[in-house]
Formats: structure tokens, sequence, C-alpha cells
């Protein structure tokens, strides 16, 4: 009995520190738990592969930004439902009030409200550039100015931001209706370059050509943005939201969930520039 009791004496100092972290951890739980009465609403739109309402399959669930935004919260355990709509309605429902939360690509908010109205944590990037294969292209494609691209077909999403810009350059290009066809036709020489988010290159032929995942390249940015959770200012419960989601982002990119998402999505040599900067 008296080992004993002196073993905990000359671990009395490890002990008390274990103890207080148990105490916070509890502590830590309970003031999440009690935060709201119900769970909070999230709104998002379809933009595969960074949200998706449908489980994409295989490892993968809801898109790269969807289950980072659920890890974030996850660790704080608070609960949540998220809602799809399309992205204007999306942002105009956020703006009336019918959400908590919105969560995609930032600039998209601005369709809807004002700069000043919100608040924001961002939780990543992503670069509009121009992709190719290298083996297609021995020497590689840079460009100065837009209009050094006139040499080359370009594949183009219909609807895509960057079509103004093209048009507004006088570039040649055609569109396409699906990613998908996007991809395989770039694969195929159909056309030299794919205008697309550097992420949803390397998604597409990740999942499509994996074997040609190494031989996928871009050029320099044309433009990007950045992506993470908006709250309304004013709002308690979005702003209360938003501070209990950055305690938990911090968590997930201490313990790896972070990065991990972003190699499962997008490979192991995922380009480290879609990270917020203090995880580059």
């Amino acid at each position: 009995m008296r080992l004993i009791v002196q073993k905990l004496l000359i671990n009395k100092g490890d002990t008390m520190k274990i103890f207080k972290k148990i105490i916070l951890f509890l502590a830590s739980i309970m003031i999440t738990a009690s935060a709201f009465a119900e769970p909070l609403l999230l709104t998002t739109y379809e933009a595969i592969p960074f949200m998706s309402e449908k489980n994409l399959g295989g490892d993968l669930k809801h898109g790269f930004f969807t289950d980072l935004i659920s890890a974030g919260f996850d660790a704080v355990n608070i609960e949540y439902k998220i809602k799809y709509s399309p992205l204007k309605r999306c942002v105009f429902d956020y703006k009336k009030g019918k959400n908590d939360i919105y969560f995609g690509a930032i600039p998209a908010v601005y369709l809807a409200m004002k700069k000043e109205e919100v608040g924001l944590v961002v939780t990543g990037h992503y670069s509009m550039v121009f992709n190719y294969f290298k083996s297609h292209h021995k020497n590689g494609i840079t460009f100065g100015d837009l209009g050094d691209m006139k040499e080359y077909t370009i594949g183009v999403r219909n609807g895509s931001s960057i079509l103004p810009v093209l048009k507004k350059a006088d570039l040649k290009f055609d569109t396409v209706p699906r990613e998908e066809n996007l991809i395989r036709m770039l694969h195929g020489k159909r056309f030299d370059v794919l205008a697309e988010f550097d992420l949803i290159a390397i998604f597409l032929t990740k999942t499509r050509f994996p074997e040609s995942l190494s031989d996928l390249a871009h050029t320099q940015k044309v433009f990007g943005g950045d992506a993470g959770i908006v709250y309304r200012k004013g709002d308690k419960k979005g702003e209360k939201a938003a501070q209990l989601f950055e305690e938990g982002f911090k968590i997930i990119k201490k313990n790896g969930v972070y990065v991990g998402l972003a190699k499962k999505y997008f490979g192991d040599e995922f380009p480290r520039s879609i990270l917020v900067k203090d995880m580059r």
C-alpha cells in the first residue's frame, strides 16, 4: 500500500495534467452540445468534386469541401443538416435567413450580399487554369497574357465562369456540357487545353484516367478565389457557429484530417496551393 501511495505522489504532477485535460475535454463537450437547441442548417450547391448531395462512391463521400466542413463541425460535436440548392437560390435563400451557414465558393455569396454584410472562415483556395497533358506538349505551356493562348484549341464547360474571359481575349474554344466529356476529349487530343479549375481536372483524371494523373499539368492561374463558410454579421447563431467551426478547423488541421481529405480526392501530389496558407 505504501508503495502505491509513493508512486502516486511521484506521478502527482503528471496525474494533475491528465486530470486537467480530461476536465477541459468534458467541458468542451458540454459547451458544444448545448450551443444550439436544434441542428445547424447549412446550405450549399452541387459542384463535384467539391460538394455533392450524392455519395461519390468508394472511399469518397460528398465532396472535398462538404467533407471538410462536416469534419470541422464534427470535431466540436455540433449537429447540422445540409441543404443543396441551385447556386443562385442557395445564396439568395441564405440572404433571407433561411439557413444559418453557407459554404462553398465565397465569391458566389456576393451575387446576393455585400462584402461588409458577411463574415468568413476560409478553408481553401481554387484556381482557374489551362490544363494539359505533358506528353501532348513536350515543351509545356505558359503565357504572358491571354493573347499568347491563341495558337491552342481550348475546351471549356458550358456556363463556365471563364467563358467571358475567353471571349474577351478572342480565343478559340469548344464548349462541352459535361466535365467528364471534357477530360476524355483532352485525353484523346480533341483539343489542346482544358480551361477549368485545377482541382476538377485533377479529380476527373484521377477517377477516369488514373494512369495519366502524373502526366497532367497546369499553366499559371488565370483567376482564383477562396472557399469556406460564410455567416451573416449580427446573426448571433451564425457567428457562434463560425466561432465553433474555427475551433474544429484547427483540430482537423492538426490531426491530419484536412490534408488527408485533399489526398483522398486529389492524390498524394495535390497542389499545396489549395490549402490555407499555414498548411502549405
